[in-house]
């Protein structure tokens, strides 16, 4: 009988303690973020979707000066001295004139454009002189210059003394023409001057020939 009560004694002393052992305490405070862990692998880029619709159009800009793709320009050409004529011009006198046809040399080019041209030494076109008029110096200096008219451009030569040359220019001379239309960058200065692809009649004609094709773009 004393040996049952000591088991029992134990039994109930083991249950205790297994009791106490499993009984759930209080949850304790949360713990600081750890540091960032390493990026991982970017993954394969998705099927491109499809497209959206186009959207509605925008206003129009306003419209940008004409480019010098409408200057027309001439390649350089001579006369022998057949080609030229006698001839008495208004303003000019008698002189020999020899004339090139031009067909976009419109009235309406004439009297809103620019008409410049040019003539130099067969032999060395960059010795170019514009003509305007321009004066070949000699024993007996001569005049060269040019009267545009719808469809040609006329090129007449004089001494300076007033008297005709006997003789007209030879193929040892060269000419050339440049027209700037009235509708190239065009535009008007403060003081009211038309300006043609940025610049004046006046400031045009001042220029070099090497100045004026440049500003063009155009080859020399």
């Amino acid at each position: 009988m004393r040996k049952f009560r000591i088991l029992s004694f134990l039994a109930l002393a083991i249950s205790f303690i297994i009791i106490s052992c499993t009984k759930e305490g209080p949850e304790g405070p949360v713990g600081g973020t750890g540091p960032q862990g390493p990026a991982g692998a970017n993954g394969t880029n998705g099927a491109t979707g499809p497209a959206g619709p186009t959207g509605p159009a925008g206003p129009t800009g306003p419209q940008g000066p004409a480019g010098t793709a409408n200057v027309i320009y001439s390649s350089w050409f001579s006369y022998t001295s057949a080609d030229w004529a006698d001839s008495t011009i208004s303003g000019v006198g008698t002189a020999k004139r020899a004339i090139k046809t031009a067909p976009s040399l419109t009235s309406a080019v004439i009297n809103q454009g620019v008409i410049l041209s040019y003539f130099a030494y067969t032999a060395d076109p960059s010795q170019a002189f514009l003509v305007l008029p321009a004066t070949l110096p000699g024993t007996n200096p001569q005049v060269i210059g040019y009267i545009p008219v719808t469809g040609k451009i006329i090129y007449y030569y004089i001494y300076l003394d007033g008297t005709t040359p006997a003789f007209g220019l030879s193929s040892l001379f060269s000419f050339r023409y440049i027209i700037i239309p009235g509708g190239v960058g065009g535009g008007r200065m403060a003081s009211g001057e038309a300006t043609y692809s940025g610049h004046t009649e006046a400031e045009w004609k001042a220029m070099s020939y090497h100045d004026v094709c440049t500003a063009l773009g155009i080859s020399e």
